[in-house]
């Protein structure tokens, strides 16, 4: 089952019996570029609920982590907004 969320305008995908999260998300990024204007970068970060396996960097006039998909475990409707919070938490020290 794939649950949605809107949290800050931005939209996050839970698909629950494949434990993985999808979020868009817009942090600016000196350290990941790419060569054309979309790439996928394997990463292997934990955080708080799972692990953040894959970002997508959009580029453009600048670079900037526009997606991340995460493994997550124990995750439901009441901590999706916690979930989110600290991927991006992560994500702004990998930038």
């Amino acid at each position: 089952m794939i649950k949605r969320y809107s949290i800050d305008n931005k939209r996050v995908f839970l698909i629950l019996d494949k434990g993985i999260l999808y979020a868009d998300t817009e942090i600016v990024t000196r350290k990941l570029k790419g060569k054309s204007k979309i790439d996928y970068v394997n990463v292997n970060v934990d955080f708080k609920y799972g692990k953040i396996v894959r970002v997508v960097i959009c580029n453009g006039l600048y670079s900037f982590i526009c997606n991340a998909i995460a493994k997550v475990e124990k995750i439901s409707d009441e901590n999706v907004e916690d979930a989110y919070r600290e991927l991006l938490k992560e994500l702004n020290k990998l930038a």
